[in-house]
């Protein structure tokens, strides 16, 4: 949230430039805070290590409760008949663990990411459909393959509004 601030407060400055040259130097400066402020969060990620035992658990798909949960709140009836218990139990069901040493964690974290990341080849989440809205569940419930990603989205869209800026400038 922050860095959105401090990002507006650069897009101000940069449209106050006139010069070439100043607006590179901002630029990379831009560039040079945002390689910091992705070393920053890195560093504060500690990744603990899962047990065997909470692997096993997310390799278990979603919970007999989690389904009616999910019944209640999503329409499976644009998924294909085949795939209907696959899609309940895996559509909104904890992340497994991707680790490929054992078998049934690999398999477990290919059918949830069939049901739950849009990248995925073979994803089938846009057949299940969300009751109030009538709009694919997938375009709300989804998700990439980390939250890292989500971050890198807004750092993607920064650098295209500075970059459109820039561009404006120089026609000037």
């Amino acid at each position: 949230m922050g860095e959105n601030l401090n990002l507006a407060q650069i897009l101000v400055g940069i449209a106050a430039l006139t010069a070439e040259e100043d607006i590179k130097v901002v630029l990379t400066a831009v560039k040079e805070q945002k390689k910091k402020i992705k070393a920053e969060k890195k560093k504060k990620r500690t990744n603990r290590k899962l047990t065997e035992a909470e692997k096993d658990a997310l390799a278990q798909d979603n919970s007999q409760a989690m389904i009616l949960k999910n019944e209640e709140v999503f329409d499976y009836r644009l998924v294909l008949d085949k795939d209907i218990d696959a899609a309940k139990k895996w559509f909104n069901a904890p992340k497994p663990s991707a680790d490929n040493t054992r078998v049934d964690y690999a398999k477990a974290y290919q059918k949830w990411r069939v049901w739950n990341v849009k990248k995925c080849r073979g994803y089938k989440g846009n057949a299940i459909m969300e009751k109030a809205t009538g709009q694919s569940a997938s375009s709300s419930s989804t998700r990439d393959e980390s939250e890292s990603d989500d971050d890198d989205d807004d750092d993607d869209a920064g650098a295209a509004a500075v970059a459109a800026l820039v561009e404006a400038l120089e026609v000037k």
